[in-house]
């Protein structure tokens, strides 16, 4: 890459298009606990300021224990015993008025179930139940210790995963990125909201680059999934500002802006700081209108200097956050610019192929770590069926597998499956496993609680 100096180059915020522009004046700790609701209360809006500006806050008395929470050495609450007393009650009473043997071995089991799920449930409670309500609560005298700049995702690990349509999460984003997920993906759909039929619908936009200040991205599914208000911006890109403005403040201690620091930003985990979060773009209508759009959006991120980008000798520089175009999205919109690219693209997986006892296949070496990060393909597409009642991968499919991680991981991509069998559970588990032992360098999931229980760490 050349044309350009040693720091990438961030276009003016005025580029930014219209109303959507990300607002500097917000407090972004306030807007994710209020919209997502997982952290501990934060600190009043004046000690916060006072935090950050690293000036004193009023002294605190002192907080023992028993302010916090009580009963901390105690074996067994006493509401549980008297609630599995009156169940076994209840129990013995229906036996003794039933004549049946089998109703009463049903009955008699179903007393030990609950017996051993009313010890297995204390056993595993939150340690941290006894203070709850109370730390960080205002009047506590704890509200400002309860809270610090990076804490959102404080104790959550990143993992190898994808969130597959992330869109339809309870929360767009937050679900995936609260289990770990390092990868989400949103279906974009370029229209613009002042042209509508008499019916109301929307319209595409002219093809003109001149229009795209007036035009607006839109996530979802399919055309019937659309709303005005469920936007590229609103779900993905303002939250993401938000997090990673969390995860670099400028405060007394850190200050990423200061003279001679040289460290990169920090990305959304605070369990691992360098890792960056993928953001699948996935084109649903034209790529060649749609994509500059995109960039646009992308703005308040670049200009913070939070996007990966390939630096003036041709390597990559990773960043926060990893913008990836797929679906309609074209590859000559990827490396058209020739001087600066902060976006890269979703390459043919199922093109990749290579048989390591023959001669390497350079033809679709256009595909490299400097355009390109995933190499993608639909399962079924590229092995075949997979499923359950086959038996599972079989020799040959596990032979053209390991040929395409080859070929994409030569190339410097990261491999990615997607359409994967979802049930049985088990079954699927059992591929996901097989999946990472041969390479795959991220799962597509659609189950996040599954990803989760399955313990990628």
């Amino acid at each position: 890459m050349t044309g350009h100096s040693n720091e990438p180059h961030r276009p003016s915020s005025s580029s930014s298009s219209g109303s959507n522009t990300y607002s500097t004046h917000k407090k972004p700790h306030m807007m994710i606990r209020e919209m997502v609701g997982l952290s501990p209360p934060s600190p009043s809006s004046q000690d916060q300021k006072h935090l950050l500006d690293g000036q004193s806050i009023s002294p605190e008395p002192s907080v023992r224990v028993g302010d916090i929470g009580r009963n901390t050495r105690h074996i067994w609450p006493r509401k549980n015993f008297m609630k599995l007393l009156t169940t076994g009650l209840a129990i013995i009473a229906t036996a003794l008025l039933t004549s049946s043997p089998a109703s009463l071995i049903f009955l008699i089991s179903n007393f030990i179930l609950i017996f051993s799920r009313s010890i297995w449930d204390y056993s595993i409670r939150d340690p941290d139940s006894i203070f709850s309500g109370k730390w960080g609560a205002p009047g506590s005298g704890t509200e400002s210790r309860a809270w610090y700049p990076t804490d959102f995702l404080r104790d959550v690990f990143p993992i190898p995963a994808h969130s597959h349509n992330d869109y339809w999460r309870t929360v767009p984003l937050f679900s995936a990125i609260h289990v770990g997920c390092t990868g989400v993906e949103a279906d974009v759909w370029h229209f613009d909201p002042d042209a509508s039929d008499a019916a109301g619908s929307l319209s595409l936009p002219p093809p003109s680059l001149g229009e795209v200040g007036r035009s607006e991205l839109y996530v979802g599914h399919d055309l019937p999934a659309l709303t005005r208000n469920r936007t590229f911006q609103s779900l993905y890109v303002d939250p993401i500002v938000e997090l990673l403005t969390l995860m670099n403040p400028t405060t007394p201690f850190y200050n990423p802006k200061a003279d001679g620091n040289k460290c990169c930003p920090n990305g959304i985990f605070d369990t691992d700081r360098k890792q960056t979060l993928v953001l699948l773009v996935d084109v649903k209508t034209d790529g060649a209108t749609t994509w500059p759009l995109v960039m646009v959006q992308l703005q308040p991120l670049r200009e913070r200097g939070w996007l990966s980008y390939v630096d003036d000798s041709g390597e990559v520089v990773m960043g926060p956050v990893t913008v990836v175009g797929t679906g309609n999205t074209l590859f000559e919109s990827i490396v058209g610019n020739t001087t600066f690219r902060d976006a890269f693209f979703d390459a043919p997986l199922d093109q990749m192929y290579e048989d390591k006892e023959y001669k390497v296949d350079t033809q679709y070496d256009m595909y490299n770590y400097t355009n390109s990060f995933y190499a993608s393909a639909s399962i079924r597409k590229s092995l075949g069926p997979v499923w359950y009642a086959a038996g599972g991968v079989s020799d040959f499919q596990l032979h053209v597998m390991r040929g395409q991680i080859r070929g994409a991981h030569r190339r410097g991509l990261k491999v990615r499956y997607w359409s994967l069998p979802s049930w049985p559970k088990g079954f699927r588990n059992e591929l996901w496993k097989l999946l990472l032992e041969e390479g795959v360098d991220y799962l597509n999931v659609d189950d996040l609680a599954g990803v989760e229980a399955f313990d990628l760490m």
